[in-house]
């Protein structure tokens, strides 16, 4: 929940220039009193859509969050808390890899587990002198670590074969589908050309064969 509600909100609000002044001037009065009187000159202007603004923020929970004067926190407290949960989250953002939009109850608990186990790390460390990080950060773990870097760069081999840069990639991978292209097209061309030839030969086929019925029906009328 945020404490008030950010100016820019209610400079888009469709509202008159005097309901928005008297929105902001909520969170600077100095009394409940002065609050109800101001929700109710917000009222009386009777703008579209104000109603349902004001049913929201007159809840008791939502005003609680406006000002102090309807919240349960003392006045040092409502100065001292920020206007909004950016730190909070800022310090607990590795609970993010436990779950995301949890409930109320599990985010306190697990924020305050979190804090738990960060608060032993630290004394172990002022106790002990190790560091909260698993890995070997003393002058000989360090030193240890450059003898590795050191090692690998020495094994690593000096002469890398030369990459193509991405445009002659592009251009040999457009010749290729260029190849590819033509020869697809000769292809077709062939496959056509044999097609035609297939059907000149089942026309002659076909012609011979009407010969040879004709042959026959002449041969049958002779011998009658």
């Amino acid at each position: 929940m945020f404490k008030g509600f950010p100016k820019k909100n209610v400079d888009h609000y469709p509202y008159c220039a005097d309901t928005k002044h008297d929105m902001l001037e909520i969170l600077k009065a100095n009394s409940s009193e002065e609050i109800n009187q101001i929700f109710g000159q917000i009222k009386m202007r009777n703008e579209d859509g104000i109603q349902n603004w004001l049913e929201y923020y007159q809840k008791p929970w939502v005003l609680g969050s406006l000002t102090y004067h309807y919240s349960l926190m003392s006045y040092e407290d409502w100065q001292t808390t920020p206007f909004d949960t950016n730190i909070a989250e800022s310090a607990h953002a590795m609970i993010n890899r436990t779950g995301k939009s949890l409930k109320l109850k599990i985010a306190i608990l697990r924020g305050w587990k979190h804090n738990e186990c960060i608060y032993k790390r630290i004394k172990i460390h002022q106790q002990t002198g190790i560091h909260m990080s698993s890995k070997d950060r003393s002058d000989f773990g360090k030193k240890m670590q450059a003898n590795k870097r050191s090692d690998k760069l020495e094994n690593y081999p000096k002469e890398q074969p030369v990459k193509e840069s991405n445009a002659l990639q592009k251009k040999a991978k457009i010749d290729y589908d260029d190849d590819d292209t033509e020869m697809e097209i000769e292809e077709r061309k062939i496959a056509l050309e044999e097609r035609k030839m297939q059907f000149k030969q089942n026309e002659i086929d076909l012609k011979l064969k009407e010969l040879q019925i004709k042959k026959l029906e002449m041969e049958l009328n002779n011998n009658q």
